[in-house]
């Protein structure tokens, strides 16, 4: 019994810690594109590109689909 449940112990941590390191990973990752996303935003605004050349930009360097570029300018862009 005692040699099951360690056994069994043993083989949920690694699979909980393989689980928690691949989504924390995912996490971490995605947050540094959104945050890239909405630092060029910012930075083309400052400089003074129209909404349309910046919505432009952000859909060619993220290879993003006109969807989710026109998700990252009504966030980011600012009036």
């Amino acid at each position: 019994y005692e040699d099951g449940y360690n056994k069994g112990s043993a083989d949920g941590y690694s699979k909980g810690s393989a689980d928690g390191y691949s989504k924390g990973s995912t996490d971490g990752y995605l947050e540094g594109i959104t945050a890239g996303i909405s630092n060029l935003i910012s930075t083309l605004q400052e400089l003074h590109l129209s909404r349309a050349e910046t919505l432009a930009k952000i859909q060619e360097k993220y290879d993003l689909s006109a969807e989710d570029s026109e998700n990252y300018m009504s966030k980011y862009w600012k009036v």
